[in-house]
């Protein structure tokens, strides 16, 4: 059975991205998480719908 949930080293793992860049998302309320304590737990489902959001406001920005 696959988790829906992610830890902050998932999210990182699975956009690409530093741990350290993953927590300052969080920290600026830039992705959609909950915190459980000291946890930081994000779900994928979201996570797909946040990056397609940023995707639409900025189509091809970053593209070679």
């Amino acid at each position: 059975m696959e988790r829906s949930k992610l830890t902050i080293k998932e999210f990182s793992e699975y956009m690409g991205i530093s741990i350290d860049l993953a927590y300052k998302l969080c920290r600026e309320k830039e992705v959609p998480h909950v915190r459980i304590g000291r946890r930081i737990l994000l779900d994928k489902n979201s996570v797909d719908r946040w990056f397609q959001g940023k995707e639409k406001m900025h189509p091809g920005e970053g593209a070679l």
